[in-house]
Formats: structure tokens, sequence, C-alpha cells
């Protein structure tokens, strides 16, 4: 029974550690739409803020279904990506760019990871329920490509822009 304690105590740790992940891009993305101009960055980065927020409900409900807490682990690598992002870019080029770190394909992947990882703890513990939910949480990480699509067309139509403006520029 002991290994069991031991492999609930380090799923515990993982889902907190998820949490604490979600809740600092929660918090960094909420930051960065209060300060993009209105448009469409601004409501990716709102976007992005709610899907997190869904997600840290769905792992209260989790934690209640374990009848125990969200908080006391630190996701040290979400810690870092937010860390050196600037939720005060001011220019749209700064802006995409903090948008595809926070999203991007190697962050994804991370969150993916987690949350299989996740997935199979609780079903090798028996929490079905658990698993479920966490599982529906993973098939939302799962549609993250799309967001770097719309952040790649973002950053090519800033691109054609600079470049019309430069070429009327010219002209004139």
């Amino acid at each position: 029974m002991e290994n069991g304690n031991r492999m609930r105590n380090l799923f515990v740790r993982h889902l907190q550690t998820m949490y604490d992940g979600e809740m600092v891009m929660a918090d960094a993305l909420t930051a960065m739409s209060r300060s993009a101009l209105p448009g469409a960055l601004q409501n990716f980065y709102r976007r992005k803020a709610e899907e997190h927020l869904r997600t840290m409900h769905e792992l209260n409900r989790v934690f209640r279904l374990l009848r125990t807490e969200s908080k006391g682990e630190c996701d040290t690598i979400i810690r870092s990506v937010v860390a050196g992002v600037d939720p005060n870019a001011v220019n749209e080029e700064d802006a995409i760019r903090v948008a595809l770190a926070l999203s991007g394909r190697a962050l994804s992947v991370y969150e993916v990871s987690a949350y299989s990882t996740a997935v199979s703890c609780a079903m090798d513990l028996g929490e079905m329920e658990v698993a479920a939910i966490i599982n529906k949480c993973l098939e939302e990480k799962k549609f993250n490509r799309a967001n770097i699509e719309f952040l790649v067309e973002q950053d090519q139509l800033r691109m054609v822009r600079e470049e019309f403006s430069f070429r009327e520029n010219q002209v004139a």
C-alpha cells in the first residue's frame, strides 16, 4: 500500500505543478490582453487567458475529487518562459513574438506531455472520473496548433503592411 500512497502523492504533486503553470499563463495572458492594442492580438490574448482559466476550473474539480489542495508545487518551466516575456510589449512585432513564446510548439508539447502523463497516472490509480476531466483538458491543449497558425498569419500580415508602407513612402 505504501507504493500506492507514493504514486498518489507524486500524482498530486504533478497536478499541482500543472495548476501552477496554468495560473502563471492565465495571469501573463490577462496582463498582455490589458496592454495590447485593441484588435486581433488583444482578442487572442484574452481567448488564451480564458482557456487557461477554464483549465484551472477543471483542475479544481480534480482537486476536490481527490480531496487535496491545488497549491503546493511550482512549474519552473512555465515560470521561466513567462519570466522572459514583457507583458507590455508596445509594438505589434514584439506582441506577436511574445504570443508565439507563450503558445509555441515547444510549450504545447510540454503541456500535452504533462496532461497525457496525468491521464495515465489517474487511470493507474483507478481514478476514472479524474482521468476523464484531465483528458478533456488534454483535448483542448491539442488544439494549440490553430493558435500557432493564427500568430504566424498575424506576423505575415504585419510584414506585408510594413512593406506596403515602405513602398508608399518611397513613391511619395
